[in-house]
């Protein structure tokens, strides 16, 4: 909650969620006016068990990844709510949008290395060790989707990687 609206929450150890300085700055002025408009909270919301972000590939040039939020449909609607609310408040899209975009360009040469194949064989045995080894880490990081999204998607592993 917001110090400047509950200021005797300022120092409560429940009300203490670390953050960046964008996000704490987004963050300041939201008060919840109903359960689903409450952020995470990284200690005592556990949504890492479950595979919830989800990319998929636009075919443009260069290729772009979209981030979307699928709640599973065994968690309670609230929490998929809640979910969806903190990816749009914070804006996770267009943050991993980009972020995707930074590292898809530092793979380029390697990328257009393994599609000499034509197959996209090469490329897709590549995209999909780094999907299991990301998600290893973190199932629900932008990194894992992005993996997922290229591994399964056929135009990019036989043209796509190439440009």
């Amino acid at each position: 909650m917001a110090k400047s609206k509950y200021p005797s929450l300022a120092v409560t150890p429940i009300n203490l969620v670390p953050a960046c300085a964008d996000c704490n700055f987004i963050k300041t002025a939201l008060s919840p006016s109903k359960c689903e408009e409450e952020t995470l909270h990284p200690y005592f919301d556990n949504v890492s068990i479950d595979q919830w972000l989800f990319a998929t590939v636009e075919q443009t040039n260069p290729v772009a990844l979209k981030y979307e939020v699928r709640p599973p449909t065994h968690w309670p609607p609230v929490l998929g709510e809640r979910v969806k609310y903190h990816f749009e408040t914070f804006g996770l899209a267009s943050l991993f949008a980009s972020d995707a975009a930074v590292e898809l360009s530092e793979w380029h040469h390697e990328l257009q290395r393994l599609s000499e194949d034509k197959t996209g064989a090469e490329v897709q045995r590549f995209l999909h060790r780094g999907y299991v080894s990301a998600s290893h880490m973190h199932l629900n990081s932008w990194r894992t989707a992005m993996y997922q999204a290229l591994a399964v998607d056929e135009c990019f592993c036989t043209v796509g990687a190439a440009q």
